[in-house]
């Protein structure tokens, strides 16, 4: 796998991205905030259909997209528009039916799958995980506490620790697979304490969603399938990239990046209930539906009194709005202006960006009967293969502004590409000082001979990584039993695991590490930076020569 993703935390870092470069955010540096967001002359009183077709064209023509799809359902009926296309190579026009990875939109699946166990009386939301999964523990005297409530909510206090699944592990779909990934939980490093506030972490809902499966043949894939794609009619939508048949192949997006570079796909397997999902804008849309249907009063998929979970606040997560924003059961929910919110999600996996979105209204009925508080308004998909992409998210500020008729401003891709100056700059400054450090290291040889270097280095949470030499000075690294990868000399003792043997050196294609040791002898330890809000992981010396 491209290390790309595994740098950015790919499945998903996104979201959080967004709260930092968010036009919300972002806007308030420029002195916008809230009120002037919407502070347009006039709302936008369109067609929706063509309305949001030239938002489409308009949006990803701006930020170079390469194909993007997008369902809406407003007023109970349809409205798809697409952009571009599935390949730059001579590919097909992107249309309704066009397959994307949703990356981590997948965990609302997840999530609604915990909360129809619930409805059963099989989960519970509030008892310890481990009376459903003894070996379940983190690196907290609080960790037996831990309720599938706090995974679901990104409340446990670990952070993301994405590396260990995206590039160490092998992708494995298997329940066994993931039960040893969370045997090593008690070794990887907290950086908050238990509940003290949220903590996005894709391991934590592959956890739920191993859980969620308990008891199925085919866990969660199977549960998922039987209980919430079957019944919504949901045929083309793929649990896994690697099940799509010949058919589905043929519609299949191909993803990139920025610089318009083709990624390899990033291996979801092993966090499949947090991030694996293929699917297309008409399929989504029979999901949004059921939600919507479920915010009134419906039970499509589970009870009424369960579904209000949905909009039932477990963790302050602002994402959007960084003052009024919340975390339910795997959804964002936001209040956007004083009578609109938005139960929302986005996803990234590499050379993909998604986002769902349910629009909702404050229901005057409160106090007279209503079935849900919040009056579902529009429920719309946004469907990219382009990494990393501010389109879905201008797009769903954009899309909720027309159908709510908010007077949103009109240069609101102007602005937010003026208001990401900052990070972009420090981005290209970071990418000259990686370079100067490769040519720096030209003349900063190593104090160990390769022989000195290879053997097998281990970490209790991370696994093991085996270093071994194919000719005179060149050395691989394989993780955990995997193929090997080129480790080049960057600098001093400390040595790159690249992506492929053809990739460039860049921050995005090399992960360091670090080689320690006295002088003269066999190096003790590799140290490597592979959670950035926790101490570099140290891998010990176990066996003095790889076995490759």
């Amino acid at each position: 796998m491209g290390l790309t993703a595994a740098w950015r935390c790919a499945a998903s870092r996104h979201d959080e991205a967004l709260a930092k470069n968010g036009p919300l955010n972002s806007m308030q540096g420029l002195g916008l905030g809230l009120a002037k967001l919407f502070a347009g002359a006039a709302p936008m009183l369109r067609d929706p259909a063509e309305g949001i077709q030239a938002l489409v064209d308009e949006t990803c023509s701006f930020w170079n997209i390469t194909g993007c799809s997008v369902g809406v359902n407003f007023n109970g009926s349809e409205v798809l528009a697409s952009f571009g296309v599935l390949d730059k190579d001579g590919g097909a026009a992107v249309g309704a039916d066009s397959l994307f990875q949703i990356g981590s939109t997948t965990k609302a699946f997840t999530g609604m799958a915990i909360l129809q166990r619930v409805a059963k009386g099989e989960l519970d939301l509030d008892v310890p995980v481990v009376e459903y999964l003894p070996e379940f523990r983190v690196n907290s005297s609080c960790s037996g506490g831990l309720t599938l409530r706090d995974l679901l909510s990104h409340r446990t206090g670990m952070p993301r620790h994405d590396m260990l699944w995206a590039e160490l592990l092998p992708p494995n779909r298997s329940q066994e697979s993931r039960r040893d990934a969370v045997r090593r939980f008690p070794s990887l490093a907290l950086d908050k304490p238990v509940r003290y506030r949220s903590e996005y972490n894709n391991l934590m809902v592959m956890t739920a969603g191993l859980i969620a499966g308990l008891g199925h043949e085919d866990g969660w894939e199977g549960l998922v399938a039987e209980k919430i794609l079957r019944p919504l009619n949901m045929t083309d939508t793929w649990l896994h990239e690697a099940d799509l048949d010949s058919d589905a192949r043929s519609r299949f997006a191909t993803p990139y990046l920025q610089d318009d570079t083709i990624p390899e796909l990033l291996h979801t397997e092993l966090i499949g209930p947090a991030g694996s999902i293929v699917s297309s804008a008409t399929e989504l849309l029979k999901w949004l539906k059921a939600h919507m249907d479920q915010l009134n009063g419906k039970t499509p998929l589970v009870d009424a009194a369960t579904a209000t979970e949905l909009l039932h606040a477990n963790s302050v997560f602002g994402l959007l709005n960084p003052f009024f924003g919340t975390y339910t059961v795997t959804w964002w929910f936001e209040q956007l202006t004083s009578e609109i919110y938005l139960l929302h999600h986005g996803g990234n996996t590499n050379g993909f960006t998604s986002s769902n979105v349910v629009v909702l209204q404050a229901d005057q009925r409160i106090f007279g009967g209503g079935a849900s508080p919040m009056f579902p308004l529009a429920g719309f998909s946004i469907l990219t293969n382009q990494d990393s992409s501010i389109a879905p998210l201008m797009l769903t500020l954009q899309i909720t502004s027309l159908l709510a008729k908010l007077p949103l401003i009109s240069n609101l891709n102007q602005l937010q590409w003026e208001a990401m100056a900052p990070t972009r700059t420090a981005e290209a400054e970071a990418f000259r000082e990686f370079e100067q450090r490769i040519r720096d290291g030209e003349k900063q040889p190593s104090n160990f001979t390769t022989t000195q270097l290879e053997g097998v280095y281990e970490d209790s949470g991370y696994g093991q990584l085996a270093v071994a030499s194919l000719a005179v000075g060149a050395l691989t690294l394989a993780p955990n039993g995997q193929d090997p990868h080129p480790l080049v000399h960057l600098w001093f003792d400390t040595f790159g695991m690249k992506s492929s043997p053809t990739a460039p050196l860049s921050p995005s294609t090399v992960l360091p590490f670090t080689f320690v040791g006295v002088c003269g002898g066999l190096a003790a330890r590799m140290e490597a930076v592979l959670e950035p809000t926790v101490p570099a992981i140290v891998f010990e010396r176990v066996q003095t020569a790889a076995v490759v």
